[in-house]
């Protein structure tokens, strides 16, 4: 459980033996990628402690195979204009800085709704300058997904940040849904009055198209798929090196790279993971560039009144 809201994995509870096991599997890592001229540099963090049961209980991405289908059908259609894009995009310092804080979903299936309330902050940003600190909580346990950690998809959650909306942090902060034996909706009596919901959203595909969207609109919503290495990520350009695949994962691509050939994103696994909590994957890895897993974008947030 939570211990407070700022530490969600709780490391005191790992017995001895098992955080031996795990920096012995840390520095074998190291030694790996060192061998193998790795892009990226591995670090024990947090995430790289948890069982492998923990590491496929924090990702949380249940595919809507009915959509992809649909998105793969129309895959081959014109998308009507000729792209155009920047060769270097950032949106944690284009335009002054559009992304919001790293937070940290801790060991619940929540990070759907992480990357997409991290898009609506990013937007209200963008649209209107204005900072944001939606409530993940009210997203994922009180929508129709329903108070529990088990994973979801874009599509259903951009759903409802539409219509149903998300209420500010203040409303339900997160850490107060795990107050009992399972996760809890706790819906303010003024709910109604702080909602924040999005006009639309679609899906943007194709590398050229994806690249211009991050230039001239915002971030995007996406998936990868995610393997063991990938929890010991201290910094660099990841590409996976070692170990199985545990799931999938859902984050905000905040922009690109050109010359460093990545992707630029915001995880949810707190500022000690990673690049302050952030992360550059290389273009390809992971299913991050297929079809099945396609860019989602949002526009028009709506404020309360």
């Amino acid at each position: 459980m939570p211990r407070n809201e700022k530490e969600y994995i709780d490391l005191d509870s790992i017995n001895p033996s098992k955080r031996t096991q795990a920096e012995k599997k840390q520095k074998a890592l190291v030694e790996e990628l060192a061998s193998k001229n790795a892009t990226w540099q591995a670090k024990q963090t947090d995430h790289s402690y948890l069982t492998l049961e923990q590491k496929k209980g924090l990702l949380g991405v249940t595919p809507d195979k009915a959509f992809l289908r649909d998105v793969k059908q129309q895959g081959s259609q014109a998308q009507g204009f000729l792209p155009s894009f920047d060769a270097e995009v950032d949106w944690r310092t284009k335009n002054g800085g559009k992304v919001s804080p790293v937070k940290d979903q801790g060991t619940c299936g929540s990070c759907v709704s992480f990357a997409t309330v991290g898009l609506m902050e990013s937007m209200a940003l963008i649209e209107k300058g204005i900072l944001l600190d939606l409530s993940e909580a009210d997203q994922h346990f009180c929508s129709v997904h329903g108070p529990n950690c088990n994973g979801w998809f874009p599509p259903a959650a951009l759903d409802s940040a539409r219509t149903y909306g998300v209420t500010d942090e203040a409303h339900f902060p997160y850490a107060t849904a795990f107050a009992g034996a399972t996760p809890q909706c706790i819906l303010a009596p003024d709910r109604a009055q702080h909602v924040f919901k999005i006009t639309a959203w679609s899906v943007t595909l194709f590398d050229a198209y994806r690249k211009d969207y991050l230039t001239h609109h915002g971030p995007l919503v996406a998936v990868l798929d995610i393997y063991d290495d990938f929890f010991s990520y201290g910094g660099g350009i990841y590409q996976h090196v070692s170990g199985q695949k545990v799931g999938s994962h859902c984050i905000l691509v905040v922009g690109y790279s050109q010359s460093q050939n990545c992707w630029i994103c915001k995880n949810s696994w707190n500022t000690g993971w990673g690049e302050a909590g952030f992360f550059r994957i290389a273009y390809g890895q992971c299913a991050i560039d297929g079809l099945f897993t396609p860019f989602y974008n949002a526009q028009g947030v709506v404020f309360p009144g």
